[in-house]
Order: structure tokens, then C-alpha cells, then sequence
């Protein structure tokens, strides 16, 4: 960015860098109340009735998701963990620490332990000193070491800032309203166009590997609902003709490391049809287990979670064990297999089959999918 005054100096905080000359830099404290939240006891919540109470979890996208709330009944002596209009509210542990969101009504709410009020007149230009980088950096680095990332309230209000005048703070708070605005809307834009690209990736898919690729060929009914009509030389079977099935093994994660040992593959490594080493943990060998090592090209699918259903291929010949709930569909058609599990009628029988019988997956139930081969 260009820059926009005449003179600058150093401000003497590594984050900052230089500022123009007429600013100044204090500590979030000289300019901000910070209020901690309260240790409700979770069994007196409930879904519907008294006063709402907002916990880490509905702090989302800089803003407080209502979707998941809970309530208690009203207590006079806990007045002062009520969150006021205007109120940035941050998360203080968990693996959203630092995130914050803006309490934007009148109405009355509570605030639950781990989360913190930062009360302040000027919020609207403090808030956005939660998504600098420096604010980033200062959170990974004092929740560095810490089984599980926590921030306290004394750091945070220990955070140096840059200190514009009043109405230069009030200018700078309604250009970053209308550009961050302007930059939420095409984020909105992309995802949508996304939405509809791998809706129309799973069309492409389905269609191939039931259709094929011969647009002229004679059509016959499969008599399976989801495939529909067939080239007449094709045929269906059940998967479990063609692929052994291997379930994962219950890791004791107390005996989990960062470096040392074989990766385990959880399910949260499965993205993107393929393996994420990213938050890789590992084990030390073991060879009585080596019945739940992948192999090269086996398809790993997700069996429980919020990405149920999902696959990735193992691509590479390291040794890698696979965890509980994670399972192994190993084949010798896995380029053609794999598509399989990116057709709408997988995808459809990921959700329905786990609402109707209210549990997750069996292997048997992934076994029994149907699907087409080529004579």
C-alpha cells in the first residue's frame, strides 16, 4: 500500500513496523475492559427456554452463530457476564483461540468460560486488530507448548496496537468496513461457484462410469435405482467382488507423537481424495500390527464424522498404519473403484443409510454398494 503521509517512525513493536509520525502505540488495556466469562455447569442447559449463553463454538466468521445455542434460566448475581451490544467477544482456548465475533443486539445473553469480553467504545476499529497478523503470530505464540491453545486475558490485554487519533481510527473503521465488505462478497461468489463446479464434477463422474464414454451405444435398465439405464454389454455387481476391506485399529492416542515412529492416518487426514500429512501423528512400530499398514493405491474412506464417506488414495509405498473408523478398500481396479465413491448414489447412500439407522457405517453396508463393470 502506498504510503499516505508525509513522515513516518519506527514504533518500536516488531509487528507494527513503522507508523506515521503523529500515531502513537499502548497496550490494549489503556483503551479496553476485559471481562472473563462464567463456568456454567452444562447440565443445567437446555435448548429452548431462559437466557441464551454463548460458548466458544458460536464464535464464527467474526460474528455470533445462534444455529447451536443453549440456554439457563436467569440469575440477577450473574449480570455482569452479560455481553452488551457491541461487545467483541474472543475464544480463549480450543482450536479457534484468538477467533473473535461482534455481539450485535439489545438482547440479553451470557457468556460461558473460555470466552471473553473485550469492552471497548472504539470496537470497531479494535476488532480488526484481532485479524492482523501480528495478533495471529502473538496468539500461536503464547499458546506455544500448550497441550490444548489458550490464551489468557492478561495477554491479551498486554497486545500492543497502533493509536491513531479518534477520527483517524473512526475513518479507518469504515474504509476496512467497506473493503473487507466488498471482499466478503466475492469469497461468497467463489464459494458458490465452487458449490456448483463439484456439483457438476459429481454429474461428470456419475455419468461416465454408468454411462460410459460411447454416447451411440444401446441402452438396457440395470434395475438399480441409482445407475438407471446401462450400455446393454455392461453389467452390475456388489463391491465387495472385487475389493477386501480392512478396518482400521484402535490407537491408544496416548501413545501418539509428532515425529518419531509410523504415521497413523485418521480421519481427519482424508481430504481431498487424497492423504494430508499436515496434522500427521505417529507411533512407534509395531509388528503384530501390520495387518492395518496401507499399501500403494489402496483407497482409504472415512467412516464416521462429519466427512463420512469421504476416500483418499495412498499413493506412495511408506509404511503408514490406519486408525479406528478410517478403512482400507484394497483393489486392483482402484483407478476405476475410486470414481465410484464420487457418484451421487455413494454420496446419497453416506447420508441416508446413517439417518435411518441412526449409527454410523459397517464395512458390510460399504461392501454391499452397487456398482458396474465392463464385460
Amino acid at each position: 500500500m502506498e504510503n499516505r503521509y508525509d513522515k513516518y517512525k519506527d514504533s518500536g513493536i516488531a509487528w507494527i513496523g513503522e507508523i506515521p509520525e503523529h500515531w502513537d502505540t499502548y497496550q490494549l488495556k489503556r483503551c479496553s475492559k476485559f471481562i472473563n466469562g462464567y463456568a456454567f455447569n452444562s447440565n443445567h442447559f437446555n435448548k429452548d427456554k431462559g437466557i441464551p449463553v454463548i460458548r466458544i463454538g458460536d464464535i464464527l466468521n467474526e460474528q455470533i452463530s445462534f444455529e447451536n445455542i443453549v440456554y439457563v434460566q436467569e440469575n440477577n448475581e450473574l449480570e455482569k457476564f452479560m455481553a452488551h451490544k457491541n461487545d467483541i467477544l474472543i475464544a480463549m482456548s480450543g482450536a479457534t483461540v484468538g477467533k473473535i465475533g461482534i455481539y450485535s443486539t439489545e438482547d440479553k445473553v451470557y457468556i460461558n468460560q473460555r470466552v471473553g469480553i473485550i469492552r471497548t467504545i472504539q470496537y470497531n476499529f479494535i476488532k480488526r486488530m484481532f485479524t492482523t497478523n501480528g495478533f495471529v503470530d502473538y496468539v500461536n505464540l503464547s499458546s506455544a507448548g500448550s497441550a490444548q491453545p489458550n490464551i489468557s486475558s492478561e495477554e491479551i490485554l498486554n497486545f500492543y496496537i497502533p493509536a491513531p487519533s479518534i477520527k483517524e481510527q473512526q475513518l479507518i473503521a469504515t474504509y476496512l468496513d467497506q473493503k473487507c465488505s466488498e471482499i466478503d462478497e466475492l469469497i461468497t461468489m467463489q464459494e458458490e461457484m465452487i458449490t456448483k463446479l463439484q456439483s457438476y464434477k459429481q454429474s461428470v463422474i456419475t455419468e461416465a462410469v454408468t454411462k460410459g464414454l460411447d454416447k451411440n451405444v444401446p441402452l438396457k435398465d440395470s434395475g438399480i435405482e441409482w445407475i438407471g439405464k446401462i450400455p446393454e454389454h455392461w453389467n452390475t455387481y456388489q463391491l465387495k467382488r472385487c475389493f477386501k476391506f480392512i478396518n482400521g485399529y484402535a490407537f491408544n492416542s496416548n501413545h501418539f507423537n509428532k515425529d518419531k515412529g509410523i504415521p497413523v492416518i485418521r480421519i481427519g487426514d482424508i481430504l481431498n481424495e487424497q492423504i494430508s500429512f499436515e496434522n500427521i501423528v505417529y507411533v512407534q512400530e509395531n509388528n503384530e500390527l501390520e495387518k492395518f499398514i496401507v499399501h500403494k493405491n489402496d483407497i482409504l474412506i472415512a467412516m464416521s464424522g462429519a466427512t463420512v464417506g469421504k476416500i483418499g488414495v495412498y499413493n506412495s509405498d511408506d509404511k503408514v498404519y490406519i486408525n479406528q473408523r478410517v478403512g482400507i478398500i484394497r483393489t486392483t481396479q482402484y483407478n476405476y473403484i475410486k470414481r465410484m465413491f464420487s457418484t451421487n448414489g455413494f454420496i446419497i447412500l453416506t447420508y441416508l443409510l446413517p439417518v435411518l439407522l441412526n449409527r454410523t457405517f459397517l464395512p458390510t453396508e460399504y461392501s454391499i454398494f452397487i456398482f458396474l463393470y465392463h464385460r
